[in-house]
């Protein structure tokens, strides 16, 4: 386990170090807590309070853009590294062969989507694999207590908390029906999970933002099945193939007894797909829809993982060696591999779109850049900052005293004379903000 998490660990670190918490709007979440010196709190959305924490008070001894870039991107990074040691801690004593399934949920269910750090939706999911794999091993105090605090901080990530809340509910109730040693502790907790899918749909009914009202729709659905479309959805579905496999070959399934092979393969050509699929920014820009469907794609993974704990191996308590530890072992240590592949070559693909980026700023005669005029400049598709953030990313990549800047809008038609546009509903006045000196900018603008 120490090579799986050492490989993890160093692809969320050069994610981090590449810029990966400033892809897409997460320059104005990082723009947002400097600027004004406390957590952003967007769409209700209060797992920022403790996200932006650190560089909130990072900046109040430093003010070096970059290295607080930096601790904003290694603070995010930190969640799936810190959920996969908590669900290994939860299961390694009764049930170690489960946590291949949260290998699977976090290497590949939430891959698509995480270098998109900022991303609450897929934070949502991560948060809920401790929590689900809980259910099936017995209790002890430090689990519960730490259940009790990961339940409490994916009820303030974001709406999909319902879904995966009832999803945990189903797992206790079934957890407690098959193993009655536990079925007192188990039901307690189901009926706990149950309060909270009541007080997260609630919440979502009567705090909703106007935007979360948007996002429940049919075509917002399908916009994100089409992220899906090619190499994500073959490389997905080749992984389900190996994940059923796990299953069913360490139960001695007829047909699955060259498990091994089976899982080999599939791996192979997932990871192979996945590589292709990180150095095209024209294919991975399109997976910023996948957040919405994120928990469905992740289901299957839930599903087998519950299955593997409703008809444990062995049952809990018992000796923790098993017959497919070791084959299993083997599948987590190849996740981790394609895992670690994926996002270092797509973190590598989108340094490179920002060095591109601050190229074309630095090359621009006016102070003024038009986003069009820069995304023509690029292959069609191949422009993951062509976003309502691009404004921000802008001042970032130029560092505390920036010179230029692009804007979402055409120059020609911004007012200039006290104020700049942030985005289309946020303006900044001039003079020097929290993190960056406007002056120079200001003097080319007006």
């Amino acid at each position: 386990m120490k090579f799986y998490f050492a490989i993890v660990s160093l692809a969320l670190f050069i994610a981090a170090a590449m810029g990966g918490a400033l892809l897409w709007d997460g320059s104005y979440y990082l723009y947002c807590a400097l600027n004004s010196g406390h957590a952003c709190v967007s769409n209700n959305r209060w797992i920022t309070l403790f996200l932006h924490f650190p560089v909130v008070a990072a900046s109040r001894f430093l003010d070096d853009v970059h290295v607080l870039q930096l601790i904003f991107g290694l603070t995010y990074a930190l969640v799936p590294l810190v959920v996969l040691l908590v669900c290994w801690w939860i299961v390694r004593d009764s049930a170690p062969h489960l946590f291949v399934w949260a290998a699977l949920g976090l290497g590949v269910g939430t891959l698509f989507l995480q270098l998109h750090f900022v991303a609450e939706a897929i934070i949502s999911v991560q948060f809920a694999w401790p929590l689900f794999l809980a259910q099936w091993v017995p209790g002890r105090k430090k689990i519960h207590l730490t259940v009790a605090i990961l339940a409490l901080l994916l009820l303030i990530s974001h709406p999909f908390a319902i879904g995966l809340f009832a999803l945990i509910g189903v797992a206790a109730i079934l957890s407690g029906w098959k193993i009655p040693v536990l079925r007192r502790e188990k039901w307690a907790w189901a009926s706990i999970w149950i309060t909270l899918t009541i007080i997260a749909l609630a919440r979502l009914i009567f705090t909703s933002s106007a935007y979360e009202a948007e996002r429940i729709s049919f075509s917002v659905f399908a916009e994100g099945f089409n992220a899906l479309r090619g190499l994500p959805g073959i490389a997905l579905l080749s992984v389900f193939v190996a994940a059923t496999s796990v299953f069913l070959s360490s139960r001695r399934v007829k047909g699955f007894q060259r498990g091994r092979e089976i899982q080999a393969a599939c791996m192979m050509l997932a990871t192979s797909l996945l590589i292709i699929w990180a150095t095209q920014p024209q294919a991975w820009n399109s997976s910023f829809s996948y957040r919405v469907v994120a928990p469905f794609a992740s289901l299957p993974f839930f599903v087998l993982a519950g299955l593997d704990g409703l008809f444990p191996l062995t049952l809990p308590g018992h000796s923790t060696a098993t017959v497919s530890w070791r084959s299993r072992l083997l599948m987590i240590q190849t996740i981790g591999v394609a895992f670690a592949l994926t996002l270092c070559i797509q973190s590598g693909s989108w340094y490179q779109l920002q060095r591109q980026l601050l190229a074309i700023i630095a090359e621009s005669p006016s102070a003024c850049i038009s986003l069009n005029d820069v995304s023509a400049q690029f292959e069609q598709g191949q422009m993951p900052f062509h976003h309502w953030s691009v404004t921000t990313l802008s001042l970032f990549l130029q560092g505390n005293v920036p010179q230029k800047v692009i804007m979402e809008n055409p120059c020609e038609e911004i007012d200039f004379s006290s104020r700049m546009p942030v985005n289309g509903w946020e303006f900044q006045g001039w003079g020097t903000t929290r993190i960056f000196d406007l002056s120079e900018l200001e003097d080319a603008l007006k």
